[in-house]
């Protein structure tokens, strides 16, 4: 028998949109259910599952259309009752959820974590927010854009890089990228406009 909602009991989807706070951090999209139960299925985009642990809530925001639109500034806040690891991120029981249809409706939605609920990034590994709109270049000195966003294409990262009204895709892996500098606000690489 799948739980009931008591009266006055909190309900994920009768939540209000409040204002996301300004350090969130985008951590992942929800991308299917699990089981019948109300659980759903994260894709983590900046990995570290190990962090659900530690985290008692978490902000949903409905999906930009395209990842090059600014981040969104509303977002309800959904409390987390459960978390469980899974292949390429977690299974997560929020609070409010009960019934795989009650989680269907939230598929597509981005869930977004404060910055202060995580810890620094190692030597090496940034968070996705602090690479959009720093400025690209390559090993030449030619300046090839600017990060608009970034794109998980599964086995790696994708720079999204604006240059004038074209658009290119770098693969953010070690091959190409020689050098991210956050102070400047740049990011050098090993790739040409025509690629």
């Amino acid at each position: 028998m799948t739980a009931q909602p008591k009266a006055q009991e909190y309900q994920l989807g009768s939540a209000p949109q409040q204002n996301l706070p300004t350090n969130s951090i985008l951590y992942g999209e929800i991308v299917s259910t699990w089981g019948v139960r109300g659980w759903i299925n994260l894709k983590l985009y900046n990995h570290g599952s190990h962090l659900w642990h530690t985290l008692t809530d978490c902000w949903l925001s409905l999906p930009r259309v395209d990842t090059s639109h600014p981040p969104p500034t509303l977002g309800i806040l959904a409390k987390i009752d459960q978390v469980q690891p899974a292949h390429k991120g977690l299974r997560i029981k929020f609070k409010g959820l009960y019934h795989k249809e009650m989680a269907e409706s939230w598929i597509g939605w981005e869930v977004y974590v404060e910055r202060s609920h995580l810890p620094p990034p190692l030597h090496n590994e940034y968070y996705w927010i602090d690479l959009i709109g720093l400025t690209v270049y390559n090993r030449q000195g030619l300046l090839l854009g600017r990060v608009g966003s970034i794109m998980n294409a599964g086995a790696q990262d994708l720079l999204v890089v604006h240059h004038e009204d074209k658009k290119m895709l770098i693969p953010f892996i070690a091959h190409y990228i020689d050098q991210v500098d956050i102070l400047q606000n740049c990011i050098m690489v090993d790739w040409q406009l025509d690629y």
